[in-house]
């Protein structure tokens, strides 16, 4: 066997063995030959090789733990999970939230703060990178997360990201304004940064650890500012030739919609509408000085009639939307996120009625988001380490061997 050889079928059995530990269980010298049917010997040089290189680590003995009274007490290991981190980021236009996580996924740190980027056509490039950088930067250090243990970062906007993590001009200015070149900020910092959607993000939270977990046909539909969807059929989020899908513009064709306004967008300025109306009765919504979504629903929650009509009108928004991504898509299920998901329950209740009556049976469910604010974020850690996990050794860990180095893997 010559070198070249031997060197790939080491890097192979590596992978293979990693893949098993990124369960995050501790596993013994049985249970990973039983895994990948490698020989003992090989098993044990390689775990040797990952916890040179960082990637595991072995624990206490059974004996030890006081698990083990018997015979010699088996070898166990386990993904070293706090070898590096994964960055999410949900780079909104009036917030930017920041994930960090370990290698399993589970948060470190988390940290939202406010921004003010708009009017979009006076944002400078650089306010907006400086802006996202900072929050970022806060958290890790918040986190006592140093820039060398960072293994991925993802950054998800509101606009379409084609393969190349750029996106599309648009007739506002809007989409490239939200992502000014992100990508290649960051990554000149040595980390391996992406941008993706932030509805694309959002839906792959929602089938990691929100409501879509086990779905195979679903939407994740972020329902704030403005109206975007993440697509996922057959199990694959769909992104289309220059990452348009999702894009929610066709609504400006759509009979009563005509435009892709959220419901924070929408509450907001029909209360507005309907509180400055002569002659109204009085409502509950006359004590809050700038009513939002979320006091416009709690006020009709509490049956303030103002309140009841202008949720009654998102209701109709929302059927419509609905309708359409269900007769178009064919899924089983829409998942509505965004900061409203918790307090949105009557009224996606009241939706899911009218929607059934505008679909062929049965109709899909539609069903608040579980994951609050934290969606993007969430899905932004998922995707950093979908990356990390399809080819690990290609990265050195702080603090670890490099991959030639050990062993020859």
């Amino acid at each position: 066997m010559s070198e070249n050889t031997f060197s790939f079928q080491r890097r192979r059995n590596a992978l293979e063995i990693l893949q098993s530990a990124w369960s995050g269980e501790p596993l013994t010298a049985s249970d990973l030959i039983e895994r990948t049917g490698l020989t003992r010997s090989t098993v044990i040089a390689v775990c040797d090789d990952l916890i040179e290189l960082g990637w595991i680590e072995e624990l206490a003995n059974q004996r030890a733990a006081g698990d083990y009274v018997k015979g010699r007490p088996a070898r166990r290991y386990a993904l070293r999970r706090t070898a590096g981190v994964i960055v999410g980021v949900d780079a909104g236009q009036h917030s930017v939230g920041v994930d960090v996580a370990d290698l399993l996924g589970d948060t470190i740190a988390h940290h939202v703060e406010p921004v003010d980027h708009e009017p979009v056509e006076e944002l400078p490039r650089e306010r907006r990178l400086a802006d996202i950088e900072r929050i970022l930067d806060r958290t890790l250090r918040r986190a006592g997360v140093p820039d060398d243990e960072v293994l991925a970062v993802t950054f998800g906007v509101p606009a379409p990201v084609d393969a190349d993590g750029r996106s599309p001009a648009d007739d506002s200015g809007f989409w490239s304004a939200m992502n000014p070149g992100l990508g290649d900020r960051f990554a000149a910092r040595g980390w391996a940064a992406v941008v993706d959607n932030d509805a694309n993000l959002a839906a792959l939270a929602e089938g990691w650890r929100g409501a879509a977990v086990g779905c195979s046909d679903y939407v994740a539909l972020l329902s704030g500012e403005r109206l975007g969807g993440g697509v996922v059929l057959g199990g694959t989020l769909l992104r289309g030739a220059r990452g348009l899908t999702g894009e929610m513009r066709y609504l400006d064709l759509v009979e009563g919609v005509g435009s892709a306004e959220g419901v924070a967008a929408l509450a907001r300025s029909w209360a507005q509408e309907s509180l400055a109306a002569p002659g109204r009765a009085p409502s509950l919504l006359d004590s809050v000085e700038h009513p939002g979504a979320e006091q416009v629903l709690a006020a009709a929650a509490a049956g303030d009639p103002l309140a009841r009509e202008v949720v009654d009108r998102l209701a109709a928004r929302l059927t419509a939307v609905a309708a359409t991504l269900a007769n178009l898509l064919d899924v089983s299920l829409l998942v509505v996120g965004g900061a409203l998901a918790a307090s949105a329950g009557p009224l996606l209740a009241d939706v899911s009625e009218r929607v059934a009556a505008l679909v062929h049976a049965p109709a899909p469910r539609i069903v608040p988001s579980t994951l609050g604010d934290r969606a993007v974020a969430l899905g932004a850690v998922r995707a950093g380490l979908d990356r990390v996990r399809a080819d690990p050794l290609t990265l050195r860990l702080s603090g670890g061997a490099s991959a030639t180095a050990a062993a020859g893997v």
